[in-house]
């Protein structure tokens, strides 16, 4: 099989191999109690009873966890996958085509081998009919001829997967750092609900 450089420098790319993101988890509620000297904070899907000591602290916390960002970069992230969809789909396809040509070509060439072998030993026997040696001769020009022909179809699907790859590199860069911006975005705001369910472990009572 010939492969071409160009080939070679793209095989490398990783199409869609990541995970489809996660959003972030939705902010913790807090609902005030008026009658008694506590508040009840919502969060993991869980109440916590808690005394209102410790309301400036989630409400400071509330505050700097910063989820309408962080929902508006993960929002980004799955824009910028959307639009990579269509250009990975033309990857996969052009690797698929390109399986076949190579299946075929590996096929030919076995083929020809094994016309070739049955040639050398049909010359080494005993009897030998001249008509059926030029029928063997006959079959390895037209399986020469076919190997040619797959393998000039296997290069031009190397041509065009090389080029559908090059096309997907712009999606990548983009993906990889809308990527990186929800990723960092979501640390900082699962540290902060980190801190908030931490108070509430600690200091409130589970409902």
């Amino acid at each position: 099989m010939r492969t071409l450089p160009c080939l070679l420098l793209l095989a490398t790319v990783v199409l869609g191999a990541e995970a489809p993101p996660t959003p972030p988890q939705t902010p913790p509620i807090v609902y005030p109690q008026p009658v008694a000297k506590c508040f009840l904070l919502r969060i993991d899907n869980r109440r916590y009873e808690l005394d209102d000591q410790f309301k400036d602290a989630v409400a400071r916390l509330l505050g700097s966890a910063n989820y309408a960002q962080t929902k508006a970069l993960f929002d980004a992230l799955k824009r910028t996958l959307s639009e990579r969809a269509p250009i990975e789909g033309a990857v996969t396809r052009a690797q698929t085509t390109l399986n076949l040509a190579t299946a075929k070509v590996e096929k030919s060439r076995l083929n020809l081998d094994g016309l070739k072998q049955l040639r050398n030993t049909y010359r080494s026997s005993d009897r030998i009919d001249l008509q059926e040696l030029l029928r063997m001769d006959a079959a390895i020009t037209n399986e020469t001829l076919n190997l040619a022909r797959y393998e000039d179809l296997e290069e031009k699907a190397q041509l065009k997967l090389a080029e559908a790859q090059k096309a997907v590199l712009p999606y990548n860069e983009k993906v990889q750092l809308a990527q990186d911006k929800y990723i960092a975005a979501l640390k900082d705001y699962e540290r902060t609900l980190g801190e908030i369910r931490t108070i509430a472990i600690a200091h409130g009572k589970a409902l």
